[in-house]
């Protein structure tokens, strides 16, 4: 589905320092169609870097209803974490759509390395301020669009 707007990829939108620590400091991982790779509620301990593939990316609702809230695909992050939060949660499960590779990010590296590097946690915090601002307006868009209206980009 189209929504008449056209979005780079997540890690389009990171520098090149950031992309290489991230994809550095990483493991591959495999996840079959119709596997979970987190679940909300699940202790958050991961950032994932989709390789290829789909994943839905979905939140229970109060009811026990599924509302999707985003599809991602290859250069995506998923996961997001509260990074510096002791007992951080996922807040969103991520289902595996079709056979798909993941990069996996441990957190407790990634914040080792961005104490560690200034001028790298100034840029995470900016990526995630403007990759948080895009999910809040395309769950926006979402909702004006009305019940059932999957966000693809």
């Amino acid at each position: 589905m189209n929504t008449g707007l056209d979005y780079k990829r997540d890690i389009e939108l990171m520098s090149n320092d950031l992309t290489f620590l991230l994809k550095s400091s990483s493991t591959c991982k495999k996840i079959p169609k119709g596997t979970y790779l987190f679940q909300e509620g699940e202790d958050a301990c991961e950032l994932y870097l989709i390789q290829s593939g789909l994943f839905q990316i979905s939140k229970l609702t109060m009811d026990g209803k599924e509302l999707t809230m985003r599809i991602s695909k290859k250069n995506d992050l998923i996961g997001e974490l509260i990074l510096f939060a002791d007992k951080s949660k996922y807040m969103l499960s991520a289902l595996a759509l079709e056979e798909s590779e993941v990069l996996v990010v441990k957190k407790s590296y990634l914040e080792k390395e961005l104490t560690r590097k200034a001028s790298l946690t100034l840029e995470f915090m900016r990526f995630f301020f403007l990759y948080f601002s895009v999910q809040a307006f395309l769950f926006r868009l979402g909702m004006l669009k009305g019940p059932g209206f999957p966000v693809f980009y």
